[in-house]
């Protein structure tokens, strides 16, 4: 356990070296770093996390893909710039497949449903987008985001009452949710 702590404090120490670099925009020097590091500590996701970061910001995206996909454990926020990359690099069927077996290996898991859906609504696919939505709000008794999700997609389809209907049933499940509707009112 000790050597651990060692090894996450001597990590976090470098990344500070490396955010130095990136300060001084030395990217292609916090690269070598970060991979120097990498051969040292294969298995510290935040090494990873890091280049990713810094590959995308350079545009790299391919390498960002690749060290996003090594990664030993993702984070939803890992999931969604990885999504992010596959639609950017126009593979959304492997998207749609990634995030079809995370569906599948995590049933109860809202970010799936959602994150499904949006690609769906994204590519004008509404039917499949609603369906998907549909499952998640059989599956899961509270998801308010998903009723959200689908009053906005409903009113891409014109359809206000049941917009509106799907707003009022967000808001009886989280009524802190009226903070984020002003994009969705208006008809985007």
């Amino acid at each position: 356990m000790e050597k651990e702590i060692n090894n996450d404090e001597l990590i976090q120490k470098d990344l500070e070296m490396v955010d130095r670099y990136c300060q001084q925009q030395d990217f292609m020097g916090a690269i070598a770093l970060l991979t120097q590091l990498l051969k040292q500590h294969p298995t510290a996701d935040s090494l990873l996390r890091k280049r990713a970061s810094v590959f995308l910001g350079l545009g790299l995206t391919k390498e960002a893909a690749q060290d996003l996909d090594d990664l030993h454990e993702m984070t939803l926020d890992d999931l969604v710039t990885r999504i992010n990359l596959y639609i950017q690099n126009q593979e959304t069927s492997k998207a749609f497949e990634i995030l079809k077996q995370r569906n599948e290996q995590h049933p109860d898991s809202k970010a799936e449903y959602l994150l499904i859906s949006q690609l769906h609504s994204s590519q004008k696919n509404y039917p499949e987008a609603l369906d998907i939505l549909q499952k998640g709000m059989d599956r899961i008794e509270v998801f308010p985001e998903a009723y959200k999700e689908r009053g906005r997609i409903r009113m891409l389809l014109h359809d206000s009452k049941g917009a509106m209907d799907d707003l009022r049933k967000a808001l009886e499940q989280d009524p802190t949710l009226l903070n984020g509707l002003n994009g969705t009112l208006s008809n985007q």
